[in-house]
């Protein structure tokens, strides 16, 4: 009696296992509808069913974790999304070792929220154990997804050279995927091309979103977003190489053509490279209003998604000084510069234009002292991480001769928004 009562309940337990199994492969489901809270309580109950059945350490267990920690992140609860994947990768360190594919599932979901909470040398370190732990197999997923997060790491510590290379070594990998890869070889290179930019490698940059724009339009894998990202950069390369008018158009027709289904987030970047454009044309009104709305946008995006918000004090600021306000655009500029501080790198490209953006404010305003001061510093952070013949460098080079000039001379402030030198 007792041999039969065993076997039924292992049966029973091997039963409710495969339930859970099932279960957190419809939670996943239900992630990519869209339908976000029925996923976190599907996720939810894997965890205590599989904990109650088999422990805390079981793989089954630690995999729904890992998992649940990504689903927090998507949904911005990023303090819940650290305490879940810390948790969870430190039992699958203890249990299961480095080299376990749980172990790397988990990790790759760690360095995704060191990643939103600014943490990117850390979000370095957890991507490259997962790399050294799986360098034999350079195809496998979770590899991949890990290279992925590396190189996101690299550009936002304001590494844009090395995550130029790491985005089209992962793009070549995903290549090899075959079909399947297609959307995500368009996504690394498209991150690519947004490195290129910050390199000052304009030309190369709108050959390369011209190139995407086309693999992911209908014709291609047609996948919306991807041509959006796209879009984008290549309005932004178009802003650089002073082609304004042109730019122009093709953010118009990019915000006409989105999918009103895609989130907040593309539609407001967009605008930001519209707002440039506009700017390098003297219309400074309609650059504001509009930066101002991709900025209203972008603080309605949830905590690890808002690594542009200070980049709408860029555009904000330039119309700003054009339109003669520039005490308003020196007390924006710094709170842009102060929020790059907290979530990006003091040498990455995003901080230092707001920098530049900023000594031209002060400038105008009639700070001279303090504009020189501010423009040597960003002249010499622009020198020491992208060269001298960097566009930028030589465009902070021009800045630091007029306000030195205005300081000699004694010269009102300059009525003039940087949006002339196409910044």
């Amino acid at each position: 009696m007792g041999l039969i009562t065993g076997w039924q309940e292992r049966r029973a337990v091997r039963r409710e296992a495969e339930r859970v199994s099932a279960l957190r492969e419809e939670a996943l489901r239900l992630q990519v509808q869209g339908r976000m809270q029925e996923a976190e309580a599907g996720l939810r109950e894997v965890v205590a069913v599989r904990t109650r059945l088999r422990g805390g350490d079981d793989p089954g267990v630690l995999l729904a974790r890992s998992d649940l920690a990504m689903l927090l992140l998507v949904l911005g609860r990023v303090e819940e999304a650290d305490a879940e994947a810390d948790e969870c990768l430190e039992g699958c360190r203890r249990s299961l070792g480095e080299a376990h594919d749980v172990t790397g599932k988990a990790a790759v979901a760690r360095a995704r929220v060191l990643l939103a909470q600014g943490r990117h040398r850390h979000s370095e370190e957890e991507a490259a154990k997962v790399m050294a732990a799986r360098g034999d197999r350079p195809s496998d997923l979770t590899y991949l997804s890990a290279r992925g997060a590396h190189a996101h790491a690299l550009g936002n510590q304001g590494r844009h050279a090395e995550a130029v290379e790491e985005f089209a070594a992962l793009s070549r990998a995903w290549y090899k995927m075959g079909r399947a890869g297609q959307p995500l070889v368009v996504k690394a290179r498209s991150d690519r091309a947004q490195h290129l930019i910050y390199l000052g490698r304009y030309e190369a940059a709108e050959a390369e979103c011209r190139a995407l724009t086309e693999l992911a339009g209908p014709k291609g894998v047609n996948r919306p977003r991807a041509r959006l990202a796209a879009g984008i950069g290549l309005v932004v390369a178009l802003a650089h190489l002073d082609r304004f008018e042109e730019g122009e158009a093709v953010a118009r027709e990019a915000i006409a053509q989105a999918p009103a289904e895609l989130d907040g987030h593309f539609h407001a970047v967009l605008r930001l490279g519209l707002a440039r454009c506009l700017n390098g044309q003297g219309r400074w009104q309609e650059a504001l209003e509009t930066a101002s709305t991709a900025q209203a946008d972008l603080r309605e995006s949830p905590p690890g998604r808002q690594s542009y918000l200070p980049a709408a004090g860029i555009p904000m600021g330039t119309a700003l000084i054009g339109l003669g306000r520039s005490m308003e655009a020196v007390s924006l500029l710094r709170e842009s510069v102060e929020l790059c501080g907290s979530l990006l790198a003091p040498s990455h490209h995003r901080t230092l234009e707001a920098e530049l953006v900023l000594g031209t404010a002060l400038a105008a305003r009639g700070s001279r002292a303090e504009a020189v001061e501010t423009l040597i510093a960003n002249h010499a952070a622009w020198s020491e991480h992208f060269g001298e013949a960097h566009p930028k460098t030589l465009a902070a080079t021009r800045e630091l001769a007029a306000a030195r000039e205005s300081t000699s001379t004694g010269g009102g402030p300059r009525v003039n928004g940087p949006g002339e030198d196409g910044l």
